[in-house]
C-alpha cells in the first residue's frame, strides 16, 4: 500500500515536471577543461537518473557477488536443517535406509555433522552394520570434540541394544568420571548393570541413583531388595559353609535387613546351610518385633536344636495373636517335633477353622494316615486338593466336620519325629 501511494506521488510529480519543463525547457551547460557541454535540463535530468540507476545496480551487483559465499552457507545450512529434520524423523518412523541416506546429508554441514553422524549410526546399527556404525560414531567424536558425551552415550545405548554389556559398562562408567551428575548416563548405567546381573555394581551405585531422582523411595526400595537378593542367593552357592553369606549379609544396608522379606530369604539360606539354632533366634526375635504370618510359618520348619524351647515359645504368641491361622499350623508342626500328637492334632483343627489351607489339611491327612485312619485322611487330602485347584468341595471345613476326626494315639515310626 505504501508502495502504491509512493509510486503515485512519484509519478504525478513527473508529469507536473514535464509539463513545466515543456513550458521552459531551459539549457545546461558543463565546461570541463575548455571543453563545453550543452543540453536541455530534460536530457540532462534522464542521464543523471540513467546513471544513477547503472551506479546502483553496479553496486548491488557488487555487493551480491561480496556476500555470495555466506548466502552459498546459509542455504547449504539450511538444507542440512532440513535434512536432519527429516533424517530424525524417518529413524524414528523405522526407515533405517531412507533415514541413513537423509543424516547422511545432514553430516555434510559442520553446524549439524555430530547429530547427522550418531543418526547415521543408529541406523546402521538397526541395519546390523556394525563397520558402517563404528565409521560414523568415530566421525561424530572428530567433528565435535566437545560433545564427547552425547557420543558417548549414544555408543553406550548402542552396545546395550547390542548386548555388549561389559564395554558399555567400561564407556559408561568413563562418562560418569566426566559427569556425574548427568542422569542419563546413571539411568544407562542401571539398566546396563541389572542386563549382565552386576549385582554388587548397582548395589554401590544406588544411592546415587536415589540423590539424583533416577528411581524415587519406592523404587529404590524394590530395587534394592531384588539386588540383594541376587546378592544373597550368590553367596549362599559360594563354599560350603554359610561364611560368604554372612559376610553377604553384613553388606545388606541396614534397613533392608528389618525387611521381612529380605530376612526371610537370609534365614532360608541359613537353613540350606544346615544351620537351625541362628534361624531360630533371628525369627523368635523378629516375630516378637513385628508379627508376620508368612515369618511364622517359616518358624515352623526351622529345627532350633531344642523342640520343647522353641514349642513353648510359640506357644506365647498365643495370647495376642490367637486368630492367627499360621500361628496354628506352625504349633501343629512343632507339636508333631515335639510327639505330642494330640495336641498338634488340636492346632492342626483350629488352623482349618480360622483358615483352611492346603498344606493344613495334607499335614493333618499324613498325620491320619500314619495312625491307619486312611479314610479320613483321604477325605483331609482330598479337601487340600480341592482347594489347591479352586474345587467348590474344597471349601473351609466347619468345626463340627472338623470335630469328628477321631482322636490320635502316637504313630509307629512316624516320619514327623525325625
Amino acid at each position: 500500500m505504501r508502495l502504491l501511494v509512493l509510486a503515485i506521488v512519484v509519478l504525478v510529480g513527473a508529469i507536473f515536471l514535464g509539463i513545466e519543463i515543456q513550458k521552459d525547457p531551459g539549457s545546461v551547460v558543463i565546461q570541463i577543461r575548455g571543453m563545453e557541454i550543452q543540453a536541455s535540463v530534460a536530457l540532462m535530468a534522464v542521464a543523471m537518473l540513467v546513471g544513477f540507476v547503472a551506479f546502483y545496480l553496479l553496486v548491488r551487483v557488487g555487493l551480491s557477488i561480496l556476500h555470495m559465499p555466506r548466502s552459498l552457507s546459509k542455504y547449504r545450512k539450511h538444507r542440512a536443517r532440513q535434512a536432519l529434520n527429516k533424517g530424525m524423523a524417518e529413524l524414528a518412523q523405522g526407515h533405517w535406509i531412507k533415514a541413513q541416506k537423509l543424516l547422511n546429508k545432514a553430516s555434510n554441514c559442520e553446524e549439524t555433522a555430530t547429530l547427522g553422524y550418531l543418526g547415521s549410526a543408529q541406523a546402521a546399527q538397526q541395519l546390523g552394520n556394525n563397520s558402517h556404525r563404528d565409521r560414523y560414531l568415530k566421525l561424530a567424536q572428530q567433528s565435535d570434540s566437545e560433545s564427547s558425551i552425547v557420543v558417548g552415550v549414544t555408543e553406550a545405548q548402542i552396545l546395550i541394544a547390542n548386548q555388549q554389556l561389559d564395554q558399555a559398562a567400561r564407556l559408561l562408567n568413563q562418562l560418569y568420571r566426566d559427569d556425574p551428575k548427568n542422569t542419563l548416563i546413571l539411568r544407562l548405567l542401571k539398566e546396563c548393570y541389572l542386563e549382565s546381573h552386576a549385582w554388587e555394581d548397582l548395589a554401590a551405585l544406588m544411592p546415587e541413583l536415589e540423590k539424583r531422582g533416577v528411581v524415587s523411595k519406592s523404587e529404590a526400595i524394590h530395587l534394592e531388595r531384588d539386588i540383594y537378593a541376587q546378592v544373597l542367593a550368590k553367596a549362599a552357592h559360594t563354599g560350603n559353609d554359610s561364611r560368604a553369606l554372612d559376610t553377604a549379609w553384613k553388606e545388606v544396608p541396614f534397613e533392608l535387613r528389618r525387611d521381612k522379606q529380605t530376612l526371610a530369604l537370609y534365614v532360608r539360606y541359613l537353613l540350606e546351610h544346615g544351620e537351625g539354632a541362628r534361624p531360630e533366634v533371628i525369627l523368635r526375635n523378629k516375630i516378637r518385633q513385628e508379627w508376620d504370618d508368612d515369618l511364622v510359618l517359616l518358624y515352623g520348619t526351622v529345627d532350633g536344636g531344642s523342640p520343647p524351647q522353641q514349642l513353648a515359645s510359640a506357644e506365647r504368641w498365643i495370647k495376642r495373636h490367637s486368630d492367627s491361622a499360621a500361628l496354628y499350623l506352625t504349633l501343629g508342626r512343632l507339636a508333631l517335633r515335639n510327639h505330642l500328637w494330640s495336641k498338634a492334632r488340636t492346632y492342626l483343627e483350629r488352623s482349618i477353622e480360622l483358615d483352611a489351607r492346603p498344606e493344613t489339611y495334607m499335614l493333618l491327612g499324613k498325620l491320619l494316615e500314619q495312625t491307619g485312619d486312611n479314610a479320613i485322611a483321604g477325605e483331609c487330602f482330598r479337601k487340600g486338593l480341592g482347594i489347591t485347584v479352586g474345587s467348590p468341595s474344597g471349601a473351609r471345613t466347619d468345626r463340627n466336620q472338623v470335630a469328628r476326626f477321631p482322636s490320635l494315639s502316637p504313630p509307629l515310626g512316624c516320619h514327623f519325629c525325625r
